[in-house]
């Protein structure tokens, strides 16, 4: 049974986003030119940046309000509103907070 379960995780890892059309669920991306930023769904903090980089992740349909956080960068906001088996690719470049003399 163990086999049989890290079977399954190695193809649910490595699946591509057109099979994630039977799943339910929308696929995002995100590429952040810094990779240690936060990101945020709905308030929520979900993960670093470079966490979502490589595949993605599974996402719920419908709006959401995603930032994208880095001390002394300004943040990226975004408002997506996902369909079921979308495959969706933000990308989010932060700028360095200006300092004023």
């Amino acid at each position: 049974m163990n086999g049989w379960l890290a079977a399954f995780a190695l193809v649910a890892a490595t699946s591509s986003c057109a099979s994630l059309r039977f799943e339910g669920a929308a696929a995002l991306r995100i590429d952040c030119d810094v990779p240690s930023a936060q990101v945020f769904i709905d308030d929520t903090y979900v993960g670093q940046a470079e966490e979502w980089s490589v595949d993605g992740r599974l996402v719920k349909p419908g709006f959401h309000r995603l930032e994208i956080r880095q001390p002394d960068r300004y943040t990226h906001y975004e408002e997506l509103d996902l369909t079921k088996g979308d495959a969706v690719r933000v990308v989010a470049k932060l700028r360095p907070v200006l300092e004023l003399l």
